[in-house]
């Protein structure tokens, strides 16, 4: 406990009853502090995993729908390649969710300007 507080380890040492509970304050008030920062990391490191997962199962539906339909080998690269963020890829991409989902990805709901 003494090291997540970081209040040190006896080396100085409290002398009376007011510098005792300083301490004990200063330990609560360290160890609550490293418990919010270790929470939010782990927040911020799932809402990343989540977002990786949800974007493989898009792609995935995409692969799936493209191999079952026979793309032609140039439309599946032009759609999966890594640089997959130019506006005719996104577009392309569009087009087989819409057919997938039945909803309509117009460019309305783009956030690209």
């Amino acid at each position: 406990m003494t090291t997540i507080t970081t209040v040190g380890y006896g080396d100085i040492c409290p002398n009376n009853n007011g510098e005792r509970v300083y301490a004990i304050v200063a330990m609560v008030v360290g160890g609550a502090f490293y418990g919010y920062i270790i929470g939010n990391i782990s927040s911020i490191v799932s809402s990343v995993d989540s977002n990786r997962r949800a974007y493989n199962e898009r792609m995935e539906i995409i692969h799936t729908y493209m191999k079952i339909r026979k793309f032609p080998p140039e439309l599946k690269t032009k759609v999966c390649a890594p640089a997959l963020l130019s506006d005719d890829s996104i577009n392309l991409i569009r087009l087989a969710l819409t057919s997938i989902s039945g909803v309509n990805y117009s460019q309305s709901t783009s956030t690209r300007s």
